[in-house]
């Protein structure tokens, strides 16, 4: 179950604009303009995605240990974890300077900051 997330990439937010012109609008509206939206953003296209997205490479960066146990004997360790029970308690811990939640449950994320 390596890596089975899924995240888009944008150089900036005018690359998110032109192709997912709806959450653009929602974060401009929500947000306001600024220095984010010339910084690199992630769109998670599901809340489980944010949450494989955050225990492999994420807040807990399991994604070194999980590459070493995954050609051995050892059960899968991330076969055991229940993204769907996780996900709401990370997005109730978040820091809202960083992650947004759309109107229809994606996520988008900025390392700069809104």
């Amino acid at each position: 179950m390596l890596y089975e997330y899924e995240m888009k990439t944008f150089k900036n937010a005018e690359e998110l604009k032109t192709k997912y012109p709806k959450i653009y609008n929602e974060l401009l509206a929500e947000k306001g303009g600024g220095e984010w939206e010339n910084e690199e953003l992630f769109l998670f296209p599901t809340a489980t995605d944010f949450a494989q997205y955050e225990v492999f490479e994420g807040w807990y960066g399991l994604g070194y240990f999980a590459n070493e146990i995954s050609g051995g004997n050892a059960p899968d360790l991330f076969e055991y974890i229940d993204y769907e029970e996780l996900t709401p308690d990370l997005i109730n811990s978040w820091d809202d300077s960083i992650f947004h939640k759309t109107k229809d449950n994606q996520i988008v994320r900025t390392g700069f900051g809104w």
